[in-house]
């Protein structure tokens, strides 16, 4: 796909999200008449396509799970307990990493004496968030070349900590000890 002055504004309308920084670069040269054109690859057109699609169905889960959960404590502050718990249910099949629903049904459950189902959340919490963070860690630690921040980054997963860069936070792990220690809490009284 050649890129001209002409198509700039509407390829960086698509897939300003998406593209690379040097990417980023040579569209801006166009833009600027630095250059009169670059030409990207019918694949790196697909690339782009696929990441944004990827993008478009996070920002709708994302959506989807923001929505459900004023939906859930909508239905906790006028009593329905019942349908509070179907949405954030639903919200933890959904697959998304948010941490609201397995808290309020930790909480719920605990209320409502069901042991098993809070239980059940505990453990599944620890689950998604142990996988997320082992995915934000891989992110983290692969894209610094520095070994000072990859031995910074390697500390905080080891002690689940967020580690600060210069330009901001590098590494950021949920708090999975918070559900490690409830859960052992929760074991002992069984």
């Amino acid at each position: 796909m050649l890129i001209s002055l002409e198509n700039t504004s509407e390829f960086f309308d698509k897939h300003l999200s998406v593209i690379s920084d040097g990417q980023f670069c040579l569209i801006e040269d166009v833009t600027l008449g630095i250059k009169q054109s670059v030409t990207f690859t019918d694949k790196e057109i697909a690339e782009l396509d696929k990441k944004l699609s990827e993008r478009i169905t996070i920002v709708n889960q994302i959506r989807t799970v923001a929505k459900n959960n004023n939906k859930g404590i909508e239905f906790e502050r006028i009593g329905e307990t019942a349908k509070a718990i179907q949405i954030y249910e639903e919200n933890i099949l959904s697959g998304y990493p948010a941490t609201r629903s397995y808290d309020r049904l930790i909480i719920l459950y605990k209320r409502l004496k069901r042991y098993d189902d809070e239980i059940r959340i505990i453990k599944k919490a620890i689950e998604v968030f142990s996988k997320e963070n082992e995915y934000r860690f891989e992110k983290a630690f692969y894209n610094s070349s520095d070994i000072t921040i990859r031995a910074e980054i390697k500390r905080g997963m080891i002690n689940n900590k967020s580690v600060k860069g210069i330009n901001g936070y590098l590494f950021v792990p949920y708090d999975i000890k918070k559900w490690v220690k409830r859960l052992e809490r929760e074991m002992k009284k069984i």
